[in-house]
Order: C-alpha cells, then structure tokens, then sequence
C-alpha cells in the first residue's frame, strides 16, 4: 500500500501530509509527497491501494480521523492546491475508468487550525506536528492485517 502525503511547507499546517509521508517512509513504510493532488490522475489507476493523507480544516488541530470519499465534500477544506482533493480523486477516478479498475483509496485526515499570517513561519502547529506519529500508527495499524496474511 502507498502513502501518498499531500500540502505545502510553505502553508503552515497544510504541509501535514507531507510530514507525515516523510515519517512513513522513515519508519519503512512505501511513501512520496505530493504538492498538488493532481498528482493523483496517475496514481489511481492501475496500482495498487493508497492511503492519502491530507489537511483537513474544520477538524481540531491535530485531530486524526479516517475519512471516506464521501465526506471530502462535507469538511470545510483549506486548500493550498489548486484543486482540492475531492476534485482530483473525482477527476482521477473518471480518467482511470476507461482504463480499468481503480485503485482502493483510503484517506487519512489531519485536522489543522487557521492558515498563517503572511511572513509569521512555515512550520507546524505543535498540535499538528504531535499528530504524525499518531497518523503513522494508524497507518501502521491499517496495514497490520495485511502483513500478517
């Protein structure tokens, strides 16, 4: 299974996922940090099942949370990116149906407080940062039946 960590360094709490992809693969897990969502259009089809991991506005700082699909629409979303993620898996998963089946996607949602103000820092919250062993872990537990197949 693929971690695929979305945000922005320089956004703050945004770059959640990219922290957290970084901590997966540091701790052995198979993971890359995407910038941009879109990234998604060529990760969709054809592989195999990818855990995304996102900012999430409207959840509490530091707040883990497994979320389906459905419910990207209903989370109030900071987007950084140009398109947000409901956008890009909707727009994935109607490019990769002409080819196939696709990919199992399960997203891990990272609650994050209000974006910085302009020239105050690009790091995480200390909430947020707490979060990414928490979000390692769930990972880890997610992928724990499979490793024991």
């Amino acid at each position: 299974m693929l971690v695929l960590g979305l945000g922005q360094h320089a956004a703050g709490d945004d770059g959640v996922g990219l922290a957290v992809a970084a901590a997966a693969q540091a701790a052995g897990l198979e993971a890359e940090a995407l910038g941009d969502p879109l990234g998604l259009l060529d990760r969709l089809g054809g592989c195999g099942p990818l855990v995304i991991v996102d900012a999430v506005a409207g959840l509490p700082p530091g707040l883990v949370r497994w979320l389906e699909e459905r419910d990207l629409a209903a989370v109030v979303r900071v987007s950084s990116h140009g398109v947000g993620l409901a956008e890009a898996l909707a727009l994935a998963r109607h490019l990769a149906a002409g080819e196939g089946a696709t990919a199992e996607v399960r997203i891990l949602g990272i609650g994050i407080g209000p974006p910085p103000a302009p020239g105050s820092g690009t790091g995480l919250s200390p909430a947020v940062a707490a979060a990414i062993p928490v979000a390692v872990d769930a990972i880890r537990r997610l992928l724990l039946p499979a490793t024991r197949r």
